[in-house]
Order: structure tokens, then C-alpha cells, then sequence
């Protein structure tokens, strides 16, 4: 099972967190049903609008993801309200938000690999280091599934 540690970072630009806590309801899909199917793809439109720059109600979203984490009572819902409130309490909870998305998307049924890929991904891309060619980008990556994101680091600065 993943933790929620495992998943925690200290991420450079919120909507890299955003983009992973969406993520992670984004895989959680297919072990959704009805009403909370929905909620999810609306949770994850609002946090890919956010991630894309858009603006976003951050009231009306936070009413929404206190709505959707009152009626959880399982895991399908809880990586929604994740997503939903990455996007709405960007500066204090994103990464939180993004660790128990993971988490509960792990709970819900997603392989723990394809968690461990996404992660990867949304950790180099807030890495920020400009253009990269896609086989750095790729052991990058390979160095954070592996744990050690100081040699992710390196590769990236080239």
C-alpha cells in the first residue's frame, strides 16, 4: 500500500501537486460509480483548468471539496476531494492534498506503479529545468521512482 510519506514533497510550483493529485483521481477512474464518478471528473477538470493556469473559483471549489469529503466513505471519493482541494487551498495544503490523493487512488485499486510513473513525471516537471531531451527526462525520472531525486537533479541540470 502506498503511504502518504512516500508521496510528500516539498513541491516548487503548487500546480505540479495539483497536476498529480489529479492525476492520481485520474487513475482512480475506472474503480469509480455513478454520482461519485462524477464528481470525480469534475474535481479533476477544475484542478487540469488550475494546473493549465486558469482561473478557478477557490470558494466555490472548496464548498465543492467539503461537500465531496463529507459524503466519503471510501476511497473513490477521498482522491476526488484531494484533487478538488489541491486546487483550492494551493498554498497550504497542495501537498498534502497530492500525497492523500495518491494514497487514497492506492486504497481505491491503482496499481502502486503506475502511481510511482505519475509521480516520477509531476516531480521532474517541478524540478523546472527548462527543455530536456526525453531519454534525461525518462532516467530523471527512473532516479525518482528509485528514491534518489538528488541524481534526478543532476541529470536534469546536465
Amino acid at each position: 500500500m502506498a503511504q502518504q510519506s512516500k508521496w510528500k514533497r516539498k513541491w516548487a510550483d503548487h500546480r505540479n501537486a495539483v497536476g498529480f493529485a489529479a492525476g492520481c483521481a485520474r487513475l482512480a477512474l475506472p474503480f469509480y460509480r455513478g454520482d461519485r464518478r462524477s464528481d470525480a471528473v469534475a474535481a479533476i477538470e477544475v484542478a487540469e483548468k488550475y494546473v493549465a493556469g486558469d482561473q478557478i473559483d477557490t470558494i466555490g471549489v472548496a464548498d465543492a471539496a467539503y461537500d465531496v469529503a463529507y459524503d466519503a466513505d471510501d476511497a473513490d471519493a477521498a482522491a476526488t476531494y484531494a484533487a478538488t482541494a489541491a486546487a483550492a487551498y494551493v498554498a497550504a495544503r497542495a501537498a498534502y492534498a497530492a500525497a492523500a490523493a495518491a494514497y487514497w487512488a492506492d486504497k481505491a485499486g491503482v496499481d502502486n506503479s503506475e502511481i510511482a510513473v505519475l509521480y516520477a513525471r509531476w516531480t521532474v516537471r517541478d524540478l523546472g529545468c527548462g527543455k530536456v531531451d526525453e531519454q534525461t527526462r525518462q532516467a530523471a525520472g527512473a532516479a525518482i521512482i528509485a528514491g534518489d531525486e538528488n541524481l534526478a537533479k543532476e541529470l536534469l541540470a546536465g
